[in-house]
């Protein structure tokens, strides 16, 4: 059984300030559910009994077999399918540090392996590193040229 106050979250998730506030992403349909079930963290699933059956072993926090009925009051869909999900947003650690050593490696690969470009400026590179937070903007400063 769904109740009303989960049907209004879930439409409440329609608005992007929504999902970004509670930090979830909402799938809809059996193709896009099955692909992200296995690499995303889900919080829930909404879904009739058919679909189910055919998908036994699920990783979600709640699981709710639904009604066709139930799903289209709860779907942003004019016409659901048999599934509905709430998955988490998955977050990435920034280092600056370890960024601005791959971006002066991959400058060093694309100089080597460029073979109709050539480096017009080398401006702000001395000696075989680069300093932190400056990479991308010492990467920007080169200017390319057509041979």
């Amino acid at each position: 059984m769904l109740s009303k106050n989960k049907i209004k979250y879930i439409r409440s998730l329609e608005l992007k300030k929504n999902r970004k506030e509670e930090q979830v992403f909402l799938a809809e349909g059996n193709k896009l559910v099955g692909d992200l079930i296995g690499h995303f963290s889900c919080r829930l699933i909404l879904a009739t009994e058919q679909w189910l059956q055919n998908h036994p072993r699920l990783l979600a926090t709640e699981t709710i077999e639904v009604t066709h009925e139930e799903l289209s009051r709860a779907s942003l869909l004019k016409t659901p399918q048999e599934v509905l999900a709430i998955f988490e947003q998955p977050h990435y650690d920034f280092d600056a540090d370890v960024a601005s050593r791959s971006l002066y490696r991959a400058y060093i690969l694309f100089e080597r392996n460029s073979r109709h470009l050539q480096p017009q400026d080398r401006t702000g590179y001395h000696g075989s590193h680069c300093p932190g937070q400056t990479a991308l903007l010492q990467f920007t400063r080169i200017h390319w040229k057509r041979l």
